[in-house]
């Protein structure tokens, strides 16, 4: 149905890779449900890890269901890509 991959870096940092959701399956909160596992997993195993994930500009459907759950845009410096960060509620 889909995937969402985290990969974490040297620093206390990490990455959300890779999320996707199979046509057929989305707009059935089955991305939301993945981001927010990946989430909590995360922050349980890495306390105080910083979570950022890259977002391409126009894929607003995206970049709408990350900020839903919480990702603000760092500083845009690229018309390539929007970085966001994760920040708990």
């Amino acid at each position: 149905m889909g995937i969402c991959t985290f990969i974490k870096n040297e620093n206390n940092t990490g990455s959300i890779y890779q999320m996707y959701v199979k046509r057929e399956f989305q707009g059935k909160n089955i991305g939301q449900g993945l981001i927010e596992s990946v989430i909590t997993e995360v922050l349980q195993k890495f306390n105080g890890i910083e979570i950022i994930l890259e977002v391409i500009p126009g894929n607003d459907k995206a970049y709408n269901l990350y900020r839903k759950i919480g990702f603000q845009e760092i500083l845009h410096t690229s018309s390539e890509e929007i970085k966001m960060r994760y920040v708990p509620k």
